[in-house]
């Protein structure tokens, strides 16, 4: 399977993994990445995106603000909280390399539908 994207970072956890991807448009931007946070949710395998709204990137701990909440992580875990249900839920940093392959699939088909052939509304 050819993948439409680079992982950049993958936390995960039992109900959900968290994505950094990095997405090469070669029709609207050819000489450039396009950077996309996405959360897969395992029961289904539904492919949401979060909407990043800002990031701290200093000291020991990175921290993303994303219109589905709030995330914090060092190099081996971090936390995700929902911002509709304030649940804190603990993550692990995991290599990318480690992606299931159903999760890499419905990855694909996502981002195929949203960014490579999105509807002419």
């Amino acid at each position: 399977m050819t993948l439409l994207f680079n992982c950049l970072t993958y936390l995960d956890n039992h109900s959900f993994s968290i994505i950094e991807i990095a997405i090469k448009d070669e029709v609207r931007f050819p000489d450039e990445y396009r950077y996309h946070w996405i959360m897969v949710r395992k029961s289904d395998l539904k492919v949401f995106p979060m909407e990043i709204k800002g990031k701290n990137d200093e000291g020991r701990e990175e921290e993303r603000f994303f219109d589905m909440g709030y995330l914090r992580f060092d190099s081996q875990q971090g936390i995700f909280l929902e911002s509709k249900t304030n649940a804190l839920h603990p993550v692990e940093v995991e290599p990318c390399e480690g992606i299931d392959k159903v999760h890499l699939t419905a990855i694909n088909a996502f981002l195929q539908m949203q960014y490579v052939n999105p509807s002419q509304d």
